[in-house]
């Protein structure tokens, strides 16, 4: 976490000197937590503190968060399955089996006995209650998109029109 923390903040400081414009989604979030609830367990409280302290590290570059929201996340999983189908599953497996033997295989996995889809599901219901709990917490400006109501496009355009 500590090392995460260095190259956030060793992000910031190079945009600081930069012209450049970043659009962060919440899957900066998202992915912390991802990591957080895989690999150390950890309980909700630990995480929403981690992510504050991330938010902190970011507030010099005054960032605008996105969260990409889906109303039914059954289906919005089950869309993001039907576009990652391996062309070639002798050599890889479709994304939705490839993440059932990611999570197994971790320290959630292990403690959480994940075995198939449904487990999947049980995870990503429980990661997106934690990340609205975080999300809510947030004190950057931030604003949540509803993405089962639009396509990618207007999804990108919809973040657009708010820079």
């Amino acid at each position: 976490m500590q090392a995460l923390k260095g190259r956030i903040t060793a992000f910031v400081e190079q945009a600081l000197n930069s012209d450049l414009v970043y659009v962060f989604e919440n899957v900066i979030f998202q992915q912390i937590l991802n990591e957080l609830m895989r690999t150390m367990d950890c309980d909700e409280q630990q995480m929403t503190d981690y992510i504050l302290e991330v938010e902190q590290i970011l507030s010099p570059l005054n960032p605008l968060i996105f969260y990409l929201y889906p109303d039914d996340l059954i289906g919005q999983i089950n869309k993001v399955a039907l576009e990652r189908v391996s062309d070639n599953y002798e050599l890889y497996p479709d994304w939705i089996d490839w993440m059932v033997e990611y999570l197994k295989n971790s320290e959630y996995g292990r403690i959480h006995k994940v075995s198939d889809r449904e487990d999947l599901m049980i995870y990503f219901d429980k990661r997106r209650s934690i990340e609205e709990k975080c999300f809510g917490r947030l004190r950057s400006n931030k604003e949540k998109v509803y993405v089962d109501r639009m396509d990618y496009d207007e999804e990108n355009a919809y973040i657009y029109s708010k820079l």
